[in-house]
């Protein structure tokens, strides 16, 4: 009881840190080693959230917005589940995207129109079921938001950056962004983004006292094609950031090494 309390008091003291809208993309990762029944599929770790027993929690209501379940061609069966979930039936994901990398033009679960609403502190667990070894990881992404899709007045622009980083094989990595040029200054509101690299899989942004990351599934080409949820303000806003303080952006690489990765990014300027 006091280990859960404290828990409870720690991740509402940092949501209350860096108030802000969420939508975060939580990422669950295993390697079968054997044909399974819907098994425990723990959470990548994610410094952004506190993970339970491998599952990520978060200290407000939260919905689910979203999913993406591929990652190994023996994947037959994946599911979201939660304590409230639980008490009439586990969240069957589908479609499935068997393969070992995301597709172009992937197939993401989409609740858009009818979010999942979850409950604070819940753990949110990922089951999923293979009909045999699996010869590359398991890549299941749950889409986390507050159901706000709102976007500011303006005009939109896409924008272009890079990232130059040493990644890590299948953790998140963060780093640094440059832009091709210097924008006016002022305040920006992030409202859709897609990025390409050598063994990129998925990509998050990291914004300036904001703790939840919002990301998208990405591919190894410029021939990539992702969602178009994740693009021109579908979502609503992904964060904010002033000129002079842009976002860095979070990589999961199943490379590893030094990559350089590609970041394009929707902007409406909302101040300055």
């Amino acid at each position: 009881m006091l280990v859960t309390l404290l828990i409870v008091l720690a991740v509402t003291a940092l949501w209350l840190s860096h108030a802000c809208g969420l939508y975060h993309l939580s990422l669950y990762s295993s390697t079968p080693g054997a044909a399974s029944t819907l098994a425990d599929v723990p959470a990548v770790q994610d410094p952004a959230v506190t993970l339970t027993n491998g599952h990520p929690i978060f200290p407000v209501p939260i919905q689910c917005v979203g999913a993406y379940a591929g990652g190994a061609l023996t994947l037959t069966r994946a599911q979201l589940t939660t304590p409230k979930l639980r008490a009439i039936t586990p969240t069957n994901l589908r479609p499935l995207d068997v393969v070992a990398v995301p597709s172009s033009r992937p197939p993401l679960i989409e609740y858009f129109r009818h979010p999942i609403s979850l409950n604070p502190i819940d753990e949110n667990q990922v089951l999923a079921s293979t009909s045999a070894i699996a010869a590359t990881p398991l890549l299941i992404a749950i889409l986390f938001g507050d159901g706000n899709f709102n976007v500011p007045p303006g005009d939109m622009f896409t924008i272009h950056a890079s990232q130059s980083i040493a990644t890590v094989a299948n953790a998140w990595t963060a780093g640094n962004i440059v832009l091709d040029q210097p924008l006016p200054a002022g305040r920006y509101a992030v409202v859709g983004m897609d990025t390409f690299g050598t063994g990129e899989v998925f990509s998050r942004l990291i914004f300036p006292n904001q703790v939840w990351r919002p990301g998208n599934l990405a591919g190894a080409t410029a021939a990539f094609i992702g969602s178009r949820y994740a693009r021109w303000g579908n979502l609503g806003v992904l964060g904010e950031f002033e000129s002079f303080a842009q976002p860095q952006l979070d990589c999961f690489n199943q490379t590893g090494g030094a990559q350089t990765v590609d970041l394009m990014m929707d902007i409406i300027k909302i101040s300055g």
